[in-house]
């Protein structure tokens, strides 16, 4: 049986927003279909919204969902305001990675 190829793509994206240094981390999760962007978590907001009747059926569910809140929730304390420290570490090794070079700045 021949089938046309069809290709469907599911992403979630995390990101982590830093202002003013570290004194506000803000904690973004999305969610894409097919290059949409259906749902998402962001801690300044504190709920997941929807912006496809999938993704409102979805930021209902997890919004009723204390536990999975929480979790979100604490993403901005536990991971993200602990791991400040390494960032820079992160950046520099990003940076070398980058140029192909072993180190970090002009000769």
């Amino acid at each position: 049986i021949w089938a046309p190829k069809t290709v469907f793509q599911e992403m979630a994206k995390r990101e982590c927003h830093f202002i003013n240094g570290t004194e506000k981390v803000r904690f973004v999760e999305r969610h894409i279909y097919n290059r949409v962007e259906y749902v998402r978590f962001d801690s300044d907001v504190g709920r997941f919204v929807g912006f496809t009747p999938l993704g409102e059926r979805n930021a209902r569910r997890l919004n009723n969902d204390p536990e999975w809140i929480e979790n979100r929730r604490a993403q901005v304390s536990l991971i993200l305001r602990s791991s400040v420290p390494w960032i820079p570490v992160v950046l520099l090794i990003h940076f070398i990675g980058n140029t192909g070079s072993s180190r970090a700045g002009p000769e």
